[in-house]
This record gives structure tokens, sequence and C-alpha cells, in this order.
């Protein structure tokens, strides 16, 4: 029996998983690219743990050590604890305990504090770094579900002492509700960046107009700034005890590989030249009700059928003619799951048609040589949805390097919305 305890509850937090992946991906003109990321990067550290508590000879085992599980994957932030708990219910609540502090900043393994991505000040940012000196370096529109977003990314001197020579700071501001926009790449070469609480603006025309503005500092040097201090002062000190993984199986099932290798290629929708080659709709829908299904393969497994996790991978990995398995993690040469993979051969890229009117633009973004007071020519990342032959929706990926000027604005991103 399932039973409705911490391991089905961590059973369900995967099934969510796939299914809300499913949802995003379904229709390639809502395609959202870092929810999809996300949501797979929870099973990075997951799957085998998973697996582990699954297979416990008893009940009691399987919730002790889910609910072990359970609390090493929310402990990763505060979001991805509610997102776990709105998905569940609030039983899980129960099992996860009291939430941990949430804290804006984080020290190193040197005890040197550092920020994670923060509400923008944009006062508090001019005072520690020289905007009217910035250079953009990296721009990037894109659609999330139904929302813009655009990240601007600019190389900026500081304005506090440093000892030593120091690998100059990149600052990204970020607006997580955009409401127009114009680019021109050519502005990207131009010395000097305006940031504001509601917009980023430089060159002659180029300016991003939003709401929910954050920004995020790499810079090394960090701590040494006025904001960096302040942080300082009211960071605990860095804990010795690490916070470790639940353990893994030495040798879990070969289903534990699949599921695995599956997160990872989802995962890599990350890379927006990557986002229009993965095949998340069908793997999606080959790992649909995973949770559940590898709870049904443990308890035919403990009522002796040997052979019920290799059922399940096996499924997983026969043919789909959308689907491209990777396996990267090592399988026994006996393995029939090698052979069932070696029949795809290489990795299958669908041609990219050239984008038309008709299509609809997800994402753009710039990536700019740039040096100090110039900039040579661009690199654009496009990804679109365009209408296949059967009429249905397909997103698709295209690099194009060495490009000369180009302009960007918020009609691009509307031009193909759905019929009201």
């Amino acid at each position: 029996m399932i039973g409705n305890g911490a391991m089905a509850m961590y059973a369900a937090v995967l099934d969510e998983s796939v299914a809300e992946m499913a949802a995003v991906a379904a229709d390639p003109r809502h395609f959202d690219r870092l929810k999809i990321y996300r949501l797979a990067d929870i099973w990075d550290n997951n799957t085998f743990p998973f697996f582990r508590a699954a297979l416990m000879p008893t009940r009691w085992l399987r919730d002790r050590w889910a609910a072990a599980g359970l609390r090493w994957m929310a402990g990763f932030s505060a979001e991805r604890r509610a997102w776990m708990i709105s998905r569940v219910g609030p039983d899980l609540a129960k099992v996860l305990g009291r939430p941990p502090r949430s804290v804006p900043y984080y020290r190193d393994y040197r005890n040197l504090v550092h920020a994670s991505t923060l509400p923008l000040d944009a006062a508090a940012l001019a005072a520690d770094y020289d905007l009217a000196r910035a250079v953009v370096t990296a721009v990037s529109v894109e659609r999330a579900g139904d929302r813009l977003t655009a990240d601007v990314a600019m190389t900026v001197p500081r304005l506090f002492p440093v000892a030593e020579p120091a690998v100059p700071p990149t600052v990204t501001v970020s607006v997580g509700d955009l409401r127009e926009f114009t680019f021109d790449s050519t502005d990207a070469g131009t010395a000097g960046v305006a940031v504001t609480e509601e917009r980023v603006s430089f060159g002659a025309r180029s300016r991003f107009a939003g709401t929910e503005p954050t920004v995020y500092v790499s810079d090394d040097r960090w701590h040494l700034s006025r904001a960096g201090r302040a942080a300082d002062a009211v960071t605990p000190r860095r804990n010795r005890r690490r916070r470790r993984l639940p353990p893994e199986f030495v040798s879990a099932p070969e289903a534990a590989v699949v599921l695995f290798d599956a997160m990872l290629q989802l995962r890599t929708v990350r890379h927006g030249r990557l986002a229009g080659r993965v095949p998340v709709g069908g793997l999606c829908r080959t790992l649909a009700g995973a949770g559940t299904r590898i709870l049904e393969a443990a308890d035919a497994q403990r009522a002796g059928d040997e052979a019920a996790f290799d059922r399940l991978a096996a499924e997983w990995v026969r043919p789909h003619p959308d689907v491209e398995w990777w396996l990267t993690r090592e399988l026994p040469e006996e393995s029939p799951l090698r052979k069932l993979a070696a029949g795809f051969g290489g990795t299958r890229i669908k041609p990219v048609p050239p984008f038309s009117p008709d299509a609809a633009l997800h994402e753009a973004s710039a990536r700019l040589t740039a040096a100090v007071y110039g900039v040579e020519r661009a690199a654009l990342t496009v990804n679109y949805a365009a209408p296949a032959a059967d009429g249905a929706w397909v997103l698709y990926s295209d690099v194009t390097a060495g490009v000369g000027r180009f302009e960007l604005s918020t009609a691009a991103f509307t031009r193909c919305e759905d019929p009201a």
C-alpha cells in the first residue's frame, strides 16, 4: 500500500514536479524555461535518496527516510519549501517542522559574506559602484508564462578601495515584471547606466521599465563594500557542521539512473540556446506519475517481483518519437537499457525555420563581448514558437554569432498572442 505518510508526500512532490513542467511546456508560446529548470533541479540531489526511502523494508523506515529527504529538499530555500507545501498540502508543513530563518546573505568557506539576489536599492547600489562608468555586457528579455522579464548585466568599477587588483565586478539588474522596453545594441558600448526602482536605461535609446526589480552582484570583494560591511555585522559566522545529503544506495535500481538522467536533460533548458532542443513535453509524458509508479514498483519488489524496477526503467527508455535518452551514468555492460538507448543513435536536432511574422518570440538574449569603453559584435540567442505543418506550435532555438546592429522592443514579444 502506498499510504498517506511522509513517503507518499515524497512521491507527490515528484509527481507534481513532472506535472508542472508538463503544464508550463504545453504551449510553446507561453513556455517558462526557468520554472522548468528550477523544478528539474530539485531532483539533482534528491532522486537517489527518494529511491533509498522507497526501498526501505518497513513503512516506519520508509516514512523516516522520506521525512529526512523532504526536510533536506525544503531546506534549499523558503520559496522551495512554500512550493512543496502548496502542492502536497498543509500536512507536509508538520513533517518539515519550523521553517528556517530566511537570510539575504551567506558566508563562503573563508567566512566572507556574500549577498544573494536582493530587492533593488538603487541608492545603495550607486554608493558602492560607479554606474556612470558601467558598460552593459549582456541583455536578456524572456517570456515567463504570461509575463515578460529582463536581465541587464554590466561590468562596473568599484567606489570602495580593495587591497590588490581584482576581477571587475558584474552587476545584474533583473526586472521581474517588464512592462515596456526598447533595446538598441549600439547602446551597449556606451559608458553609463541609470538605475532606479522602476527603470534601467543606458545609451541613446535603451530603456527597460517595469516592477519587482532585483539586483545580483558578482564581486569577490563585495564584503569590503559599504553594503557588505553592513551585512557582515548581522550575518552569523559560518557553522562548521555542513548540511549533509541523505545517504544514497551504492547500487540503485536502473530506474533511478533513468529518472536522474531525465531530470538532468530537462535541467539543461537553463541554457537558452538549448531550450528548443530539449524534448520537455515528451519526457514529462513519459515520466508522468513517476513518484507513484516507483512506490508501486517498490511494493511489488518487496512482494517478490524482482523485475518490477527493470520493467519500469525499460518502459521509460523504450523509444519514443520525441524523446532522446542520455543515460550519462554508467550502466552495466549487460544492461538491456544500454541496447535501448543505443538505438537512438546521435542527438536529433530539428531544423530551425526562419523567424517569420506569425512566430511568437519567447526569448532574446544578447551576449556582448565588451571592452571598458567599447563593444564588439554580439552573439544573439533567440527562442521562438512557430506553427508546424500540422498546426501545432513548436519551440525553436537559434544562435547567431557575429551579429551586427539589432533592435528589440516590447512589440516583438506581443506580436503573436492567443486570440481573445
